[in-house]
């Protein structure tokens, strides 16, 4: 599995667990990482095959053999899931929060999802492609669009009393 973030294993940065800010994979700035600007010249990670930059320390050996039941999970720690998550920690979402989120790409689905782990109690999500909409209302568990046409109102799979009596 593959971070974001890349770093060469060896600067004073890595060598402390601070991969995040490398000092030497970004020739240009500190820190290195796939398909951002200013963050070197890797382009980006989500594609059949990349270059690896580093390879001995940026790949991360993940339990299992390759191609069992589980590989296919592991890609979502590696870039959106994390994304999708950590922007419902910027926004505060916490117990009952009404929420909207525009685009129902793949980063928006997965924010849809961690607004419910984080016990949301509504979750609206403003695409403009029908399939997306569609997607979204399978996977995480919503109701009927509101009156904007691709608009999706999520209800969670559980109740807010329920949510807090588990956690």
């Amino acid at each position: 599995m593959l971070p974001f973030n890349i770093g060469c294993g060896d600067c004073s940065n890595c060598s402390r667990t601070y991969s995040n800010a490398c000092l030497v994979a970004n020739p240009d700035a500190v820190g290195a990482g796939f398909g951002y600007s200013g963050l070197g010249p890797y382009q980006g990670g989500q594609a059949e095959y990349i270059r690896v930059p580093y390879a001995d320390y940026n790949c991360l050996k993940v339990p299992g053999t390759p191609g069992d039941k589980f590989e296919d999970n592991f890609i979502l720690l590696a870039d959106i899931f994390p994304t999708a998550y950590h922007s419902n920690e910027l926004a505060k979402v916490e117990l009952g929060s009404t929420v909207a989120i525009y685009g129902a790409g793949p980063v928006g689905m997965l924010a849809a999802l961690s607004c419910q782990i984080k016990g949301a109690s509504e979750i609206y999500v403003k695409t403009r492609s029908g399939p997306a909409t569609r997607r979204c209302r399978a996977s995480c568990a919503a109701s009927t669009p509101s009156a904007s046409k691709h608009t999706t109102r999520a209800t969670p799979t559980w109740s807010a009393r329920t949510r807090s009596s588990t956690t």
